[in-house]
């Protein structure tokens, strides 16, 4: 096989293609490897069709692939999506190297009875499962989401096993529905997860009515928010993208070593953020809201500034401020 584009070869003789952002999708059928505390993770996985590894001088594709990362709770059964790269270890051969892994729902009646015995829905096995399946059908999961009493009657299912059943099934639906969401934002299925991690499961409402909120999440930033903002349609003078590149400035420039700065260069510097978009009065409405909010802080006292938000005017991100206030 020619070594692929974004081919390299490591020092202990590993070899890595494919790009980071490699997508793999397949069924765990076995957990090899999970320390709990590490998250390392080492899963044999039954790929879909068009998601076969690329092994060299094989007649055959492989039914089952070695896939190495990092997982918090991965089980026997589930439908996974991966991304990450190809690569071959000197010992093990071909494997797939994930950065990021996300939970799918089941595509057939199969599937399904191997995601419900799984471990993530506790006190249901195999024979449960089926049960639930052969009543409810291919559409299992939105039944059991949407109309929880259909699993009354159900043999060998207890009630309090029915209503842990419901409640992670809502869950997990939930999540597919939020990353579904944030990837329709432009988000890729590693920050999709950062911004669930961040801002929880439920964030969808939250980032409809403002998406820069996108730009608090660590490693994500102010232009991913941006872009997030255009896809929901924002105007780029609206009041909550000023806030957002007004707050993207003051972070940067305490990056930079600065502990405050005077109101008239933070409006060149958001300015510039938000590409020349930041009319006067909007821009000092949003900053207005910002300090109601007390995500920023204004010191006018010390310089004698005449307007509240006069050119000389102090800006302070609070933490910055506190910790000026108790030198």
């Amino acid at each position: 096989m020619t070594p692929p584009t974004e081919y390299r070869q490591e020092r202990d003789g590993t070899a890595r293609w494919g790009g980071a952002g490699t997508s793999f999708q397949g069924t765990i059928e076995l957990v090899t490897y999970h320390d709990e505390r590490s998250l390392y993770t080492v899963l044999r996985i039954a790929p879909e069709t068009g998601f076969q590894a690329p092994v060299e001088g094989a007649l055959f594709e492989p039914t089952r692939v070695t896939a190495v990362g990092r997982a918090a709770d991965p089980a026997v059964g589930l439908r996974v999506r991966l991304i990450g790269a190809w690569g071959t270890h000197p010992k093990h051969g071909t494997q797939f190297e994930f950065e990021g892994l996300e939970v799918l729902p089941p595509i057939d009646v199969e599937g399904l009875v191997r995601y419900l015995s799984s471990k993530v829905f506790e006190g249901v096995g195999e024979t449960i499962a089926r049960r639930i399946t052969d009543k409810l059908g291919p559409g299992t999961l939105a039944t059991i989401r949407d109309h929880p009493e259909s699993l009354k009657g159900i043999r060998g299912l207890r009630a309090d096993v029915a209503r842990g059943l419901t409640d992670k099934v809502r869950a997990q639906l939930l999540a597919h529905q939020t990353g579904a969401f944030l990837r329709g934002l432009g988000l890729g299925p590693l920050q999709a997860q950062a911004v669930i991690a961040a801002l929880g499961v439920e964030c969808e409402a939250a980032l409809r009515a403002n998406p820069y909120r996108i730009a608090s999440v660590p490693t994500l930033g102010f232009a991913l928010a941006d872009e997030a903002g255009r896809h929901l349609g924002f105007a780029e003078d609206d009041p909550r993208r000023l806030a957002a590149g007004a707050l993207q400035a003051m972070k940067l420039a305490s990056n930079d070593g600065h502990s405050l700065l005077p109101l008239a260069d933070l409006v060149t510097r958001a300015t510039e953020l938000l590409s020349g978009v930041a009319p006067r009065e909007k821009f000092i409405e949003s900053l207005a809201g910002l300090e109601e909010e007390r995500e920023l802080v204004f010191e006018r006292e010390l310089v004698g500034a005449e307007e509240p938000f006069g050119d000389d005017v102090l800006v302070y991100l609070p933490w910055l401020h506190a910790s000026e206030a108790g030198l």
